[in-house]
């Protein structure tokens, strides 16, 4: 298990406070591993907990700064709901391949920004 909060200097706090969590958390895993705190097999289960975090927190700032994503995604499933194909798979590639796709894109980003 990880322990949270502040150990030798290294500031760590939960993953939902969107933090960065780095090669600094698995080295504080590492040298609580070695100071014989966790387990050896505790030792895989807190280097994969900290690569999902750290995953997690990274996909998490690219979404945050790219709004194109977000509104790919909302006008796909806006556009499926409304639509209701039978054919899913077919409507997608029909919708993502679409070559007005990047200008609507542009158009809702510039709105959103003068809304803004």
């Amino acid at each position: 298990m990880l322990i949270w909060g502040k150990t030798e200097g290294l500031s760590l706090q939960t993953p939902w406070e969107k933090t960065r969590v780095d090669a600094h958390v698995v080295a504080l895993a590492l040298r609580t591993s070695r100071a014989g705190i966790l387990k050896s097999a505790s030792w895989g289960v807190t280097f994969a907990l900290c690569l999902q975090i750290q995953t997690r927190i990274a996909n998490e700032k690219y979404l945050r700064t790219h709004k194109e994503v977000e509104l790919l995604i909302s006008g796909f499933f806006r556009e499926m709901f409304l639509e209701r194909p039978d054919d899913v798979r077919e409507f997608a590639s029909d919708y993502f391949t679409d070559p007005r796709l990047p200008n609507k894109i542009h158009l809702q980003l510039i709105k959103e920004k003068k809304a803004a």
